[in-house]
């Protein structure tokens, strides 16, 4: 591995304007922040972050934030609203989608980062999650194509919550700068390909009233975590208040389907910009010990008083949703319901099950190129290689793929 190249590219900071969006994906603790963090100091380019819990405002520690004062370059999405916000997946598109046009306006590259396959797909792919039709989405699921929509209840105005470390202004964020986001954004409509030959157009009457009592019953926040638990995907999809939608992602469970399946149309892989894809490759042994090491280390950094802290602000609703892994189960610690060493393995296992879902998305995206790294981690724990070292092996391997303007692999 010390024979690997490493300061050998020519500079590509004045052609950053030329240059694709690169988005580094995995699952989590494969070493993404690191990566993209070194890649974008190289670029001299910019970080979009891709976490949907990253989002959350004092949530630092079990999402796996990069440290400010480990940043290399400006970092965005990041902090944007507070942990009681349910920030979707529509407003992730907005926002991410803006903020490609700010960075590309000062002639910076665009570096994403992140696991949830979602925000990635609705950032850069060629669809709109548009919270401002959701009233048709229902209607046309019952065809066999439908228009790609995107349900939200929320206030737009979340959008600009963030604090001085998403690095944008509020101002990159109003109508006017969404309207003209980049010169690569086109105004056509995308329609899905739907994957069966009908929707069901005569509803099962006794399901749907089960359903809607059941929601009655449980409460909306807790009908939709039950959606989350079966498909998340989905529930990222629809707002939590959103009962009918909520009622309608089960119904296409019932009959083996998924509501982000039909109404997002996954199954086409059409870039809105020009990008490339990279995704790290951990052997599953390796990246299960690299989770469990992590959890470990978030525990001795804080992450128990920063639940405590955020439940002392009124938060501990928002700490218990299924997908805060990390904080629902030292929630529970902290309530005397279970041991800090039963939270610990819960969480692990937890992270793990995480893990193994985000490579099954992203495993069925032809457009990923991936990068072994696993001997580099390997390296990195038994010592043999310091920090830096295994970010710049990272980026070499990395450098070697990207089909980069007036760059040599």
């Amino acid at each position: 591995m010390s024979g690997e190249p490493r300061e050998r590219w020519p500079d590509v900071s004045d052609e950053s304007d030329k240059l694709p969006i690169i988005a580094v994906v995995g699952a989590t603790a494969s070493g993404k922040s690191l990566l993209a963090d070194t890649l974008a100091l190289r670029m001299q380019g910019e970080i979009i972050s891709a976490d949907s819990m990253q989002v959350y405002q004092g949530m630092d520690i079990g999402t796996a934030k990069t440290p400010i004062d480990e940043r290399s370059v400006p970092y965005h999405g990041i902090d944007l609203v507070s942990p009681d916000v349910a920030f979707t997946a529509a407003l992730y598109q907005r926002y991410a989608r803006a903020a490609i046009a700010e960075i590309q306006s000062r002639r910076k590259s665009v570096i994403f980062c992140g696991g949830t396959g979602l925000y990635l797909r609705a950032a850069l792919d060629d669809f709109t999650l548009d919270e401002q039709r959701e009233s048709s989405i229902d209607d046309s699921l019952s065809k066999n194509s439908v228009s790609l929509q995107r349900d939200d209840s929320s206030d737009d105005s979340s959008l600009n919550s963030s604090n001085s470390a998403s690095l944008m202004s509020d101002s990159s964020l109003s109508e006017q700068h969404l309207d003209s986001s980049s010169s690569y954004m086109l105004s056509r409509s995308s329609s899905v390909d739907s994957r069966m030959s009908e929707i069901d157009q005569h509803p099962d009457n006794a399901l749907r009233e089960r359903l809607n009592a059941q929601a009655l019953e449980f409460g909306a926040k807790a009908f939709h975590e039950l959606l989350a638990k079966q498909d998340p995907d989905s529930a990222a999809l629809i707002h939590p208040n959103n009962q009918r939608r909520v009622v309608r992602a089960f119904e296409l469970l019932e009959q083996g389907l998924s509501y982000a399946q039909v109404s997002a149309g996954f199954t086409r892989y059409e870039s809105l910009y020009p990008a490339q894809y990279i995704g790290l490759e951990v052997e599953r042994e390796l990246l299960y010990q690299m989770i469990d090491m992590r959890v470990d280390a978030m525990i001795t950094a804080g992450l128990l008083g920063e639940v405590q802290v955020l439940i002392s602000e009124g938060f501990a609703d928002a700490l218990t949703a299924s997908q805060a892994i990390g904080y629902r189960q030292l929630v529970s610690v902290l309530a005397g319901q279970s041991t800090l060493k039963e939270a610990l393995e819960a969480i692990k296992q937890a992270t793990r099950r995480y893990a193994k879902r985000q490579l099954t998305w992203f495993r069925r995206d032809p457009r990923i190129t991936w990068v072994e790294v696993s001997d580099l981690h390997q390296a990195h724990l038994a010592g043999e290689l310091d920090r830096d070292e295994l970010a710049s092996l990272m980026l070499s391997r990395t450098m070697a793929v990207l089909q980069l303007p007036g760059v040599q692999g």
